[in-house]
């Protein structure tokens, strides 16, 4: 038996793989995207990075994309010659610029939205991270649409209408499809059915519940590499096959030049893994596919593993050193009921050499006379064997462990054929034949690989589900040693989860022990903490549980005083009241309570101001002038010393009015205009305003006794740009020589005489204080909002005493 493929020369279908490299040698710029950036959003620095990924990319252009989520995209950017375009997941060690850079932002995944579309050429994807099955570890994530009872769900859409679309490579993108519940479309990587793919490569992706990984029509030199499928989806309107070859209608092209390697398909069904697909208008030809070191578990129902639809047609197909393992359907084709002998003729020039097939039927589907050349083959405990020259059978067990799908020889195979050296390396990267041997199958026989330990958990986490404080539960998990030589090693976690058995272990090859893990919560909360195993690599468990207990039962607390303006929200009082808060707690498990009054001040910090145990006291409180304009909350606070629950009431201290028909007001007792307002009886306004546009307040006044008047305030200027009005009587302040600047500043509200700056300075006024000469009879008081935040309580005029008369000056004696 002498295969097809050169060992001096791989052959033309592989040349493209050294064709092009996407990492430009010079990038004309850097840009940088970051979900919830806030700076100037001009892409030159992490400070002011792109909040989305932009509409327009620049080509030749780097993108570097930090974790967090992004909207839904169409890369579209026209072409320049062979310009690519970068689009990264940053990380810590490679994110461009250090400006505003933090290592969070490298933390987790990039989230894209449904969908993704590619609709030009030259485009790098590179999510910079992704190992197997574990979705969680890659970079780049294409999250399920919002709705899955869509009909047609194209995750990562390629090309949008007739032509060629020369040279994508998506790297570590994961799509989690929506579950198969819903019965629709589902594709991966999806090609326009006009769109002839050229030079595209799919490296290390992951994908789970999807009708076609990739989906290619009149594609040409495309890899699919290092790439996770499990649990593909089928039914019968939509046939899943991971992959789907097409020929294309609309240019008459076939795919040709495809390569899959070093892949793992699992758990999947449908028409087939690996399918050639006839579109329903002509025979489909697939040229030059290229099928090695990929393992292929499980996998079953429809024409077969790699296979074609009836009217199609496989030619030129390599299928090498790969696993195939478990499955209902055959491992290479299908019967092929209903072909015609025109389709059957056209498969040719296929090969089949170096794979191992277990535990399933090996038989070959029938594509007519020497359709395919098998040998070097090797069936393990398989059924229909078909006759090889130099082919191998045998009945034990040739992996390290099935069921953790670990699949390393434990022992070499019988040799292998000794391929091309482009083929000599297996899906972990060791060397075939070192050892004069060529092992069949995915893996290369390794006595390191085979001798080393390797930790494998029956599952990934516990979960103790409610659990009543003060009880427990228990759950198990197995531990089992899944490689060669001794797995030994120790359990740990911490609490409120503790070991009861198992803890420890020493385990040989394919043994497995039970460990028991108990919950114990004290209080209530919703706990999590992880189980950690050492030994043959470490593995990890999440473990997680609530515990639940009655919060105590707290009344609304109650007052000994009247509600004095009940336009505002809570209780009003003035200040000079005294107030007695009281409440009442019980607990429904009767457990002994303990209690705080506690307050705070706008907002502040708590303030406790009585605590006990057994039934809740009174508390009483003072508020006097100083409190004038705050908003208390009181709260009474309750634990069972398990829970906490608590009642709270707000409460505005506003300023006492002064006594009817004297000259003092309240400050909210005026005629006002924004932006004056008036909260708990206090006057401000929340901006800086000049004298023609700041609030106003009016009051009338009438005078029975002529004279020389002054002003006096209750006044809180708390800082020097919070401490100036305009005040005048019987007209409008005009101008900043009206203006009272409060020298110095107050601590909470004080009484203060009205001055005038005159012309002096806003630190030193020339009127201090300054008098007023009113006749008797009505007048109006104006007051006019200068700076923010500056409050005013009470107001009131005082007439200063007449001067003494007929004063005479005695001269002193001699």
């Amino acid at each position: 038996f002498t295969p097809v493929v050169s060992r001096a020369r791989p052959g033309c279908f592989l040349v493209f793989l050294l064709m092009f490299a996407f990492e430009p040698e010079v990038r004309a710029a850097i840009h940088y995207v970051r979900a919830g950036a806030t700076g100037a959003a001009t892409g030159t620095s992490w400070t002011d990075a792109y909040a989305d990924i932009p509409t327009s990319l620049v080509r030749g252009d780097t993108y570097y994309i930090a974790t967090g989520s992004y909207a839904p995209h169409t890369f579209n950017a026209p072409l320049s010659a062979t310009s690519v375009i970068s689009v990264l997941k940053a990380t810590v060690a490679d994110h461009g610029t250090a400006s505003g850079w933090a290592d969070s932002y490298a933390t987790g995944q990039v989230h894209f939205a449904y969908p993704v579309q590619v609709f030009t050429g030259f485009w790098l994807f590179d999510g910079r991270g992704g190992s197997g099955g574990d979705m969680s570890s890659y970079g780049f994530v294409v999250d399920k649409p919002l709705d899955c009872s869509a009909s047609a769900q194209h995750y990562i859409t390629i090309g949008s209408g007739p032509g060629v679309l020369d040279t994508v490579e998506f790297r570590y993108f994961a799509v989690q499809c929506c579950d198969s519940s819903f019965d629709v479309e589902k594709q991966v990587f999806s090609s326009q059915t006009q769109v002839d793919g050229r030079n595209w490569t799919f490296s290390h992706c992951y994908s789970e519940n999807a009708q076609n990984f990739v989906f290619l029509v009149g594609a040409s030199n495309a890899i699919t590499e290092y790439c996770y499928i499990t649990n593909a989806f089928s039914s019968a309107a939509h046939h899943g096959e991971s992959w789907d070859f097409q020929y294309n209608a609309a240019t008459g092209n076939p795919c040709r030049s495809l390569v899959v390697r070093f892949c793992i398909a699992t758990d999947g069904t449908g028409t087939g893994t690996m399918i050639a697909n006839d579109p329903g208008i002509e025979v489909l030809s697939v040229n030059g596919l290229l099928v090695y070191g990929n393992i292929f578990r499980n996998n079953s129902g429809g024409n077969g593993v790699i296979a074609s639809t009836t009217a199609a047609a496989l030619a030129n197909v390599r299928i090498f050193n790969n696993s195939f393992i478990a499955g209902s359907n055959p491992w290479i084709g299908a019967a092929m009921a209903g072909s015609s002998t025109a389709v059957k003729s056209s498969c040719t020039n296929n090969v089949a050499t170096n794979n191992l097939v277990y535990g399933r039927s090996a038989a070959i589907g029938d594509y007519g006379t020497s359709s395919w050349v098998h040998d070097y083959n090797f069936y393990v405990n398989s059924t229909s064997i078909p006759s090889e020259a130099h082919g191998f059978t045998a009945s034990s067990n040739p992996f390290v462990n099935v069921s953790s799908m670990n699949f390393h020889l434990i022992s070499p195979t019988p040799g292998g054929f000794s391929l091309a050296v482009a083929y000599n390396t297996d899906l972990d990267g060791n060397v075939r034949g070192a050892d004069g041997i060529w092992d069949i199958g995915a893996y290369e026989y390794s006595s390191a690989v085979t001798a080393t330990p390797l930790i494998s958990l029956a599952t990934g986490s516990l979960n103790f589900g409610s659990v009543a404080a003060g009880t427990t539960a228990a759950l198990s998990v197995t531990v089992s040693n899944a490689g060669g030589g001794t797995l030994s090693g120790t359990a740990s976690v911490s609490a409120p989860f503790n070991i009861v058995s198992g803890g420890s272990y020493s385990l040989g090859p394919n043994q497995g022990q039970t460990l028991t893990v108990r919950y114990s919560p004290i209080v209530a909360a919703n706990d999590s903490q992880t189980l950690v195993f050492t030994g043959g690599g470490g593995a990890t468990a999440a473990l997680s549980g609530s515990s639940t207990n009655p919060a105590p039962l707290v009344s609304a607390i109650s007052q000994n005083a009247t509600d004095v303006d009940p336009s505002q929200p809570g209780m009003q009082i003035f200040t000079g009241s005294v107030v007695q808060n009281s409440g009442s707690a019980t607990d429904p498990n009767g457990l002994p309570l303990s209690w705080q009054w506690v307050y705070t001040v706008n907002g502040g910090a708590e303030v406790v101001v009585q605590s006990g145990t057994g039934n809740v006291a009174s508390v009483s409180f003072s508020y006097d002038a100083s409190t004038a304009g705050n908003i208390y909350v009181w709260k009474l606070r309750v634990s069972d010393g398990l829970a906490t629950a608590e009642s709270d009431l707000t409460l505005g201290v506003e300023m006492a009015p002064p006594p009817i028909g004297s000259l003092a007001f309240s400050a909210a007792s005026g005629v006002m205009a924004a932006p004056f307002a008036v909260a708990n009886g206090v006057l401000s306004q929340t901006v800086t305003t000049g004298v023609t546009n700041g609030g106003q307040a009016v009051y009338a006044f009438t005078i029975t006794n002529a004279g020389s008047y002054v002003i006096q305030a209750s006044i809180n200027a708390p800082s020097l740009t919070q401490n100036s009005v305009y005040v005048n009587i019987d007209s409008l302040p005009q101008d900043e020589t009206m203006a009272w600047d409060i020298l110095p500043v107050t601590s909470g509200f004080e009484q203060r005489f009205v001055g005038w700056r005159g012309n002096g300075t806003p630190d030193a006024d020339q009127f201090v204080p300054k008098f007023f000469d009113l006749t008797t009879g009505p007048h109006q008081l104006f007051i006019v909002g200068r700076e923010a935040n500056t409050q005013l309580a009470t107001i009131s005029l005082n007439r200063l005493p007449s001067p003494p008369q007929n004063l005479r000056v005695i001269s002193a004696g001699p």
